[in-house]
């Protein structure tokens, strides 16, 4: 990245206003002096082929907007009119969403491996700062968009430059790693497809289209801060509302409306007797595992997280926040509709947040879409159904017929590097919930957490016992390593927490560069904890081994799992064991992956959960020392 800071004419809440692009502009033009013209982004969604790349550019404008807004005119009434531009009809229920190009989920990035990709995020929020995290991939540190480590908040009214390589193919996705965006609308997929000559399972399947990727996630009827600080505040619940499908669904709920009760459904359409490729994406950001199942058809697994994996067959699938799935369907049924289901789990029950979508058949003699008006009539085919195979489990139970992480096998054999019985270093975090006189919401003297029901207790989340406090300058950016006190970790308990019920720091561990680490991954259980969703940036990691613990009143405790570990009573599978990147570790439960050290830079391992992320539960990973860092691009 390379530049000076350029002006761009903006139209903003109906006056002209100026947004400043710092050090990002120029290289979206230098490139071309290195002979290198960028393609327009959406023609860089094409067949791959082997050593051909392209330099791929994109514009995110990230605006507020609502649903239903006046660019839907009688939408849902109208259902032909749901689809005009900037049209987001939602689930039926008007509210404001924050969004990038009017569009929910947002703009769509579909590359072939080695290209380059730069996304130019121009921040037409009024009083927020954003920045973008690339959910699957491995950037740069400079461009993981994580505020505090990596860059700076894009202001208001400013731009930034992302500059990225689709160096890991599969299905991914983007989002806001900033406030509360996400939550609101601010993701969308990214796609990164092989030649076929490098794709390991092109042969057990006919078409890889966009129009067959999903994106469902939870979503709120009112704005995330909103249902964040009522929560927070005054212990309101947090629980969905309901589910959306492609940024679609119909909302019949208790507080329905005609219009919700109508709203659009996603549909996808498919060719009797071919077999497709669907990319599903959970972009959820509460607990709500989402469990995804196809009528009469079985949905064979290949890939998880972007990486191949032997083929398993399913019926029910569980998508983990910030989990990606890659499955083959057959449409081997008869030419008709078939609902798509898709049930909320654990915070998502309580409002029975759900939603259906459709898949339609073309028939091989008429090539006629099967469309009536008509529901399909098929059932709904439920997970508790004692004949479902489901992938995934949310309880951790591998037995019978639930196939947990640990039962699937990855199609390549484990590196040797990483093929020996223990690694290097071993970090051991307890992701838990505790009942604390937190400061930014009780005050102990005056309405301490003690003193309310403890239905309404709002617990404080936390890693080791503490809780996350980004530093004030970019550490990344930063000519001077952070205040030593402001650092903390297990083995480091800074002097302020030390009479204090919480205690704030910037957690972080130091890996040397090169070193081979197991991180075990602890749900501690308890009436608290109903299991996290864990990302870590900056590597992918192969997942060793999962279970459940035998629970106690006090909940798991971490020094009991060391004392196991290092009893050799938690096992770690070596044969052919899965990548990913999240990884769900089930209430009282652990699970164990393992990555190899070798990309400098600072690493935020978190709980995916927004709600969690923004309370605190997130440490560092500091991989190598300041001289092993990359030196920045110019002029960031």
């Amino acid at each position: 990245m390379a530049g000076r800071c350029r002006n761009i004419g903006g139209f903003i809440a109906g006056g002209f206003a100026t947004i400043v692009v710092c050090s990002a502009l120029a290289t979206l033009f230098t490139v071309i002096t290195a002979g290198r013209t960028p393609y327009p982004g959406h023609s860089c969604n094409r067949k791959c082929e082997e050593r051909e790349s392209r330099i791929c550019s994109f514009s995110f404008n990230i605006n507020l907007y609502q649903t239903l807004s006046r660019a839907c005119r009688d939408c849902p009434i109208n259902s032909s009119e749901c689809e005009l531009p900037d049209c987001i009809s939602g689930n039926g229920v008007r509210r404001l969403v924050t969004v990038a190009d009017k569009q929910l989920p947002g703009p769509a990035i579909h590359v072939c491996e080695g290209d380059e990709i730069q996304v130019m995020v121009q921040n037409r929020l009024p009083s927020a700062g954003v920045s973008l995290h690339w959910h699957g991939l491995i950037p740069s540190p400079y461009m993981d968009g994580t505020p505090g480590l990596t860059q700076t908040l894009i202001p208001p009214n400013q731009a930034f430059l992302y500059t990225l390589q689709a160096n890991r193919p599969g299905t991914h996705y983007w989002h806001a790693l900033s406030g509360f965006e996400s939550g609101d609308g601010v993701f969308g997929p990214l796609v990164v497809r092989q030649a076929k000559s490098r794709e390991p399972h092109s042969d057990l399947y006919d078409h890889d289209l966009s129009q067959h990727l999903i994106m469902v996630h939870d979503w709120f009827h009112l704005p995330t801060a909103e249902k964040f600080t009522l929560h927070h505040h005054s212990g309101a619940d947090h629980y969905p509302d309901d589910i959306l499908v492609n940024g679609k669904g119909r909302y019949t709920g208790d507080r329905s409306t005609p219009d919700s009760r109508v709203a659009p459904m996603a549909e996808f359409t498919v060719n009797e007797g071919e077999r497709y490729r669907f990319r599903v994406v959970s972009a959820a950001f509460m607990n709500c595992p989402i469990v995804w199942s196809v009528a009469r058809h079985t949905l064979t697994v290949i890939a998880a997280d972007g990486a191949p994996i032997v083929p398993y067959n399913a019926t029910h699938i569980v998508l983990q926040p910030g989990e990606r799935w890659d499955v083959i369907l057959k449409a081997d049924q008869e030419p008709a509709s078939y609902w798509m289901l898709f049930q909320g789990q654990l915070d998502c029950v309580l409002n029975d947040a759900s939603q259906r979508a459709m898949l339609r058949y073309t028939s091989r003699h008429t090539r006629a879409t099967q469309r009536t008006d008509r529901q399909p009539s098929q059932p709904f085919d439920s997970i508790y159904n004692p004949a479902a195979v489901r992938v995934n489990p949310i309880d951790g139970e591998c037995s019978g017929n639930s196939a947990c992480l640990s039962s699937l096998r990855s199609l390549a054999p484990l590196p040797a590097e990483l093929a020996t019985p223990a690694a290097d270093t071993v970090l051991y975090f307890a992701f838990n919930l505790r009942h604390l006189d937190n400061p930014h919401y009780y005050h102990s003297q005056l309405y301490s957490i003690y003193d309310e029901e403890e239905g309404y207790r709002v617990p404080s989340p936390q890693i080791n016992n503490l809780t996350y406090r980004a530093p004030a300058s970019t550490l990344l950016l930063s000519s001077s390593p952070p205040p030593q006190e402001q650092l903390c970790n297990v083995d480091r308990f800074p002097v302020h927490c030390q009479h204090a019920d919480l205690c704030e720091c910037l957690h972080l561990h130091h890996i040397p560069l090169g070193q081979l680490v197991d991180l075990v991954l602890i749900d501690t259980g308890g009436d608290t904890n109903q299991g996290q969703s864990v990302h870590l940036h900056g590597h992918s990691f192969h997942v060793l081994g999962q279970g459940v613990l035998p629970s106690t009143p006090a909940g798991i405790q971490r020094a009991h799992v060391i004392a196991l570990d290092q009893q050799d009573k938690l096992l770690r599978n070596l044969d052919h064991p899965i990548e990913k990147d999240t990884v769900m570790v089930a209430k009282g439960g652990y699970t164990i992956v393992r990555f190899k050290a070798d990309n400098p830079g600072y690493w935020l391992l978190h709980s995916q959960l927004l709600f969690h992320w923004a309370g605190g539960m997130s440490v560092v990973l500091k991989v190598g020392e300041t001289s092993d860092l990359p030196s920045p691009p110019p002029d960031i």
